[in-house]
C-alpha cells in the first residue's frame, strides 16, 4: 500500500472542511451543539424528535452519543475557510457535527456491516454545500475505511431540501415509513435512503475490492 495516496494523507479532511473526533468534555463542541439543540427549526428538520427546549443534561447526553457513535465528529472550517485575522486561535470553528452508528454500533449486530449517518449545521453554515460536502467525506469513511456495507440516511418528508440533496448525491430510495412523525398537528413519512457498496465504487469510478 502507498501510504502517501490523498486518500490516506487528507483523511481527516475535504476540500473546505476538517473533521475532529468529537470528545464528550469538548466545551467548544457543547456550546454549538447548545445552539444547535436550541434552534427549534434544525431541531425540526433533523431529529424526529418531541420540539421542546434543551438544556444543559440534554447537551451532555447528545455530545456522549455522538462521541460513542461508530464515528463522531465536529465538522469544523479549514484555516483558509475561516476568515479570523487571530492566527494563534486555539479552537478550531466548528460549524456543525455529524456521526455514523449513532450511539454506536452492538457487537450483536456489527456484523451486518450497516450504519445510519446523522447530521447538523450552524444556521449561519447552511446552504454553502458544507452539508454535502460533508456527508460525501463520511460515506467515503465509512466504505473506504470501516469495512461498511451499505450506509442509511433519513429525513421528513417536509425536508424537501434534504430529500433532494440525498437523491443527488446517489443515495437510493429505500422507502417510507409512513405517518410515523408527528409535527406541529400533522403527520408527515420518514423517508428512507440508502447506498451500498457496489454504488458507491461505481459513483467514485472505483474498482470493486
Amino acid at each position: 500500500m502507498d501510504y502517501t495516496t490523498e486518500d490516506i494523507v487528507n483523511a481527516y479532511q475535504s476540500n473546505r472542511l476538517e473533521y475532529i473526533r468529537a470528545d464528550k468534555d469538548d466545551e467548544n463542541l457543547k456550546k454549538v451543539s447548545l445552539a444547535i439543540l436550541q434552534d427549534p427549526v434544525i431541531q425540526a428538520l433533523t431529529a424526529p424528535t418531541m420540539l421542546l427546549p434543551k438544556g444543559k443534561k440534554d447537551v451532555d447526553s447528545y455530545v456522549e452519543s455522538v462521541a460513542n457513535s461508530l464515528l463522531g465528529v465536529a465538522i469544523c472550517l479549514k484555516e483558509d475557510e475561516n476568515k479570523t485575522e487571530d492566527k494563534d486561535k486555539k479552537s478550531p470553528t466548528i460549524i456543525g457535527v455529524m456521526c455514523i452508528g449513532w450511539g454506536g454500533i452492538s457487537p450483536t449486530v456489527a456484523h451486518h456491516r450497516t450504519a445510519e449517518i446523522g447530521i447538523s449545521l450552524l444556521k449561519e453554515y447552511q446552504g454553502k454545500g458544507y452539508g454535502r460536502e460533508a456527508i460525501n467525506w463520511i460515506v467515503d469513511w465509512g466504505f473506504r475505511h470501516a469495512g461498511l456495507h451499505t450506509i442509511g440516511i433519513c429525513t421528513a418528508d417536509y425536508n424537501p431540501r434534504a430529500v433532494h440533496l440525498y437523491e443527488n448525491m446517489g443515495f437510493k430510495l429505500e422507502g417510507r415509513r409512513r405517518g410515523t412523525i408527528w409535527q406541529n398537528r400533522k403527520w408527515y413519512d420518514l423517508v428512507e435512503f440508502g447506498m451500498t457498496e457496489d454504488e458507491w465504487e461505481a459513483l467514485r469510478g472505483l474498482d470493486k475490492a
